[in-house]
Formats: structure tokens, C-alpha cells, sequence
């Protein structure tokens, strides 16, 4: 509206009136879509990384941890468990000590018989050398060196018993010892409700 004649107007009267009818309207156009701030918004924390008070936890994970694989209970650790058991070692320590006396008195009749042997063999030198007139250079070397073998034969059977009847007593001897170093262990583990007993090395100052 123009002032009345007459009136003076100030400078920014005059700019007024003279932008006014040539305002100019300028329209910005959205590059995003409705919902977009929604989707920028950062994600809550899970509840998992709050902490008790209701702050915010680091959420880095915490390195692995190496377990140690425990025995199912009852069950001794691997390592502590073998094929063999004491009753098995003593079983084979008296089969072993019977097998001995077996051996011993097979020397015994072994020794016999090769002394037998020679025996008849020095015999039956004489006979032929005395009633059939062989007495060849030859025939008597060889009814020699036979009856000769059966001589050593009887001594290393006679040996052979020796050793056979100390073995023997080896054996009785450890099957003895080992019987009354772990059997009153393996009774009392057993009394005590155990699987197996401890380890001497555990329980050696």
C-alpha cells in the first residue's frame, strides 16, 4: 500500500516497496525419503553389553580360554589308565615260575637220556669191534664222536636245569614281592571306595 502523498518515506520504505511486488519464493526439494532419519539412528545396545548399573560395556570379546578336558566322574584320567592290572602280572609271573619247573625236570630226563645213549653207543662200539670184527679206523671215530655228543648233550641238559631251577625262584621271588607291594595298596583303594589307587610318585616325600 503506497503511503499518502505528501508523507517522506524512509530508505528502507523505498527498498520495501520496490522487492514486494517481485518476491521471489524458492522451493528445496527433500533428497530423502520419509523414515531415512529413522533408519540412521544408531541401534540400541543389546541388553547383554549393559552393564548391572544400566551403563554401557565394552562390547570387545574376551579371548578364548583353553579348558582342560576333565574325566567324566568316576573314570580315572586317560593317562592313568593301562591294559594291564595286577592280577594279570601275577598270573603271568606264575605261569612263568611253572613253565621253569616244567623246563627243570624236562633237563632231568633229557640228561638221562643222552647218558643212556652214550652209553649204549660205547657198547655197541665194543660189540662190533669184539664180535663182528669192525673195528675200521672210521667206524670208531664216528661211534666215538657220537657217543661223545651225547656226553655234552647230558651237560648242557644238566646246565640247563641249573638255570631252569634259579629262574624259577626269580620268579617266585618277584611274584612275591610285587604281590606284597601292591596288593594291600590296590585292597585299601578298594576298601575306600576308589577305582584305583594313587601313584607311589605322588605320594613319595
Amino acid at each position: 500500500m503506497p503511503p499518502p502523498r505528501g508523507a517522506r518515506r524512509s530508505a528502507a520504505d523505498s527498498v520495501y516497496t520496490a522487492t514486494a511486488a517481485t518476491e521471489t519464493v524458492i522451493t528445496v526439494e527433500r533428497l530423502d525419503k520419509p523414515g531415512d532419519a529413522e533408519r540412521r539412528r544408531p541401534a540400541p545396545e543389546p541388553p547383554a553389553a549393559l552393564g548391572m548399573s544400566g551403563t554401557a560395556t565394552s562390547t570387545k570379546e574376551d579371548p578364548p580360554v583353553s579348558t582342560l578336558a576333565m574325566p567324566s566322574s568316576g573314570a580315572p584320567a586317560a593317562e592313568h589308565v593301562t591294559e594291564v592290572t595286577l592280577d594279570d602280572v601275577l598270573d603271568a609271573l606264575a605261569d612263568s615260575k611253572d613253565e621253569c619247573f616244567t623246563t627243570y625236570d624236562e633237563c632231568a630226563v633229557l640228561a638221562d637220556k643222552a647218558r643212556k645213549l652214550r652209553d649204549s653207543l660205547q657198547e655197541l662200539a665194543e660189540e662190533l669191534a669184539e664180535r663182528h670184527n669192525v673195528i675200521g679206523r672210521l667206524t670208531s671215530a664216528a661211534m666215538t664222536r657220537l657217543a661223545e655228543s651225547m656226553d655234552l648233550l647230558a651237560r648242557k641238559a644238566d646246565e640247563m636245569r641249573t638255570k631252569s631251577l634259579a629262574a624259577a625262584e626269580a620268579v617266585e621271588n618277584a611274584h612275591d614281592e610285587m604281590h606284597d607291594a601292591y596288593r594291600p595298596v590296590q585292597q585299601a583303594a578298594a576298601d575306600a571306595g576308589l577305582r584305583m589307587p594313587s601313584a607311589r610318585i605322588h605320594n613319595e616325600d
